[in-house]
């Protein structure tokens, strides 16, 4: 079976992703769904030869080694896609995600004016939040893009892996890639401090060691923008704090307390009219009032007046899921799955 023939499917069909798994036909994720392609099952051997299409014998010898491979993968004509490579009950299968080919627009996208503003400023911390599959990194490629076309600057973007080359437009864009230019991205965050960089993104926060170093890239003068697989600003917080040790911590809250600009956080949710997704997000502006309750350990009750562009305000995600339940943007039952609290819509359903 020719991996290229089912990847063509797949964007013809406007997939996110294609998945390759033995003992069932080919399938893509089309608006957040799962849809099996009219296809025979594949056998252990048809799932090992499109993978086989996909790697080199260097690629081939990293994921016997590691049992699992990520990378970014481009065909003329076609896209860049992400390619996750692993292992299931002995058999080698794949999951290949493809990257937008359309740009990254503000409008489009459908991301707040205030995001691009923050990507103006000169120094500090801006947090990416979403789970997986929920647009996280065209959200950053888009930020980049803004950067990219409105500054004379140097960004440094480490990423897991490319997924999309952003050519150089007023800014210098350096896209280094885990596993192929670093090995991983403590290495990246740790090389960049050399690289006079004005910018540096990053499409994870994995370690204590990252959090640290990207802390204090924000307090040397760089902008540091990081992404995370959270679902709210508050989960954001509590993770990279609660990776460090208790003694540690009263000192990662009083640098994050001291750099922070923002927390961005997204989910996508199925339009109503099946044409597509629409993001739903809230944009948490941190103001002194919410830089104290960081340093003085009060997360928890991080939840500032709604409102989309104040300052120091939040748009709180349910209540943006509300409005396109009660517009018919979305249906009920892609609200009840998309919202924290079930009983922000209890008097819609």
């Amino acid at each position: 079976m020719d991996v290229v023939k089912l990847l063509r499917t797949a964007v013809k069909l406007g997939a996110s992703d294609l998945h390759i798994t033995s003992g069932s036909p080919p399938a893509v994720r089309l608006n957040g769904r799962i849809k099996l392609l009219k296809a025979p099952p594949l056998r252990d051997d048809e799932c090992e030869d499109i993978v086989g299409q996909l790697v080199t014998t260097d690629q081939l010898l990293l994921f016997a080694r590691d049992n699992h491979l990520v990378f970014g993968k481009t065909w003329p004509n076609l896209g860049t896609f992400r390619i996750s490579i692993y292992s299931r009950a002995g058999t080698i299968e794949t999951s290949i995600r493809a990257s937008a080919t359309d740009g990254h627009d503000f409008e489009q996208l459908g991301l707040p004016n205030q995001l691009r503003e923050l990507t103006r400023r000169r120094r500090g911390l801006l947090l990416i939040t979403a789970p997986m599959g929920h647009g996280r990194t065209t959200t950053l490629h888009a930020l980049i893009s803004a950067m990219n076309q409105e500054n004379r600057r140097k960004i440094v973007s480490i990423e897991e892996p490319i997924e999309r080359i952003i050519p150089n437009d007023k800014s210098l864009v350096v896209q280094v890639e885990v596993g192929t230019d670093v090995p991983d991205i403590e290495t990246g965050l740790l090389a960049v401090r050399q690289q006079d960089a004005d910018v540096v993104v990053v499409s994870e926060l994995d370690t204590p060691t990252d959090v640290a170093l990207a802390l204090e890239l924000a307090e040397s003068g760089h902008l540091v923008v990081a992404a995370l697989h959270v679902p709210t600003a508050q989960a954001a917080l509590r993770r990279l704090i609660d990776a460090f040790p208790s003694d540690a911590q009263p000192r990662i809250r009083r640098q994050m307390a001291d750099v922070l600009l923002a927390v961005f956080s997204q989910r996508l949710v199925p339009r109503a009219d099946n044409l597509g997704r629409i993001i739903a997000a809230e944009l948490l502006l941190v103001n002194d009032g919410i830089a104290r309750q960081i340093r003085d350990d009060r997360i928890g009750i991080v939840d500032p007046t709604p409102g989309l562009g104040k300052a120091g305000g939040m748009n709180r995600m349910d209540q943006v899921i509300r409005r396109y339940l009660r517009e018919g943007v979305i249906t009920v039952e892609a609200a009840r799955a998309a919202v924290h609290d079930p009983q922000s819509i209890s008097d819609l359903t």
